[in-house]
C-alpha cells in the first residue's frame, strides 16, 4: 500500500530587514526538498501574512515519513539552518491573520511551477468564440 501524500504549512516570521533573503531561500528550500523527493510536483504556494509579514509556505510531502526523512538529509538541515538565520518558525497560531475563520493572506508566489500558473492566470478567463 502507497503511503499518502500529507500537505504542510510552514510559518517563518522574517527578521528585521530579511524578508527578501526570506523569499529567495524559500524558494531554494522547496528546490531542496524537490531534489530530495521528499514532496511531490505539486506546486507549493507562499502567502504573506499583512499584520506581520510572516510569510507561509504551503506543501505537499510525499508521504507521512517525509518529513521525518528530510530531519535526517544534510541538505534539507543544512537550508533549515539558512532559514533560522533569516527568519524564526512560528507556529500558524501565531499568525493573527489565522485566528480568523476566514484568514485572509496576500499571495506572493507560487515556488515551483509558479511560472506556468502565473502566465495562465494572466491570460484571463476562457471564453468562448461566438459560432459562424
Amino acid at each position: 500500500m502507497r503511503d499518502r501524500s500529507e500537505t504542510v504549512i510552514a510559518a517563518y516570521r522574517p527578521k528585521p530587514g530579511k524578508d527578501q533573503a526570506l523569499r529567495k531561500l524559500i524558494r531554494e528550500h522547496r528546490r531542496a526538498l524537490h531534489d530530495a523527493h521528499l514532496i511531490t510536483a505539486r506546486p507549493s504556494l507562499v502567502l504573506r501574512a499583512r499584520s506581520d509579514g510572516t510569510l507561509l509556505q504551503i506543501f505537499e510531502w510525499t508521504s507521512a515519513k517525509a518529513a521525518d526523512e528530510a530531519h535526517q538529509h544534510p541538505a534539507i538541515r543544512a537550508m533549515w539552518n539558512k532559514l533560522a538565520t533569516v527568519a524564526d518558525f512560528v507556529p500558524l497560531s501565531a499568525v493573527e491573520e489565522a485566528g480568523k475563520a476566514f484568514s485572509h493572506f496576500e499571495a506572493v508566489s507560487s515556488a515551483g511551477g509558479g511560472s506556468k500558473v502565473r502566465a495562465l492566470a494572466a491570460k484571463g478567463p476562457a471564453t468562448r468564440r461566438p459560432k459562424r
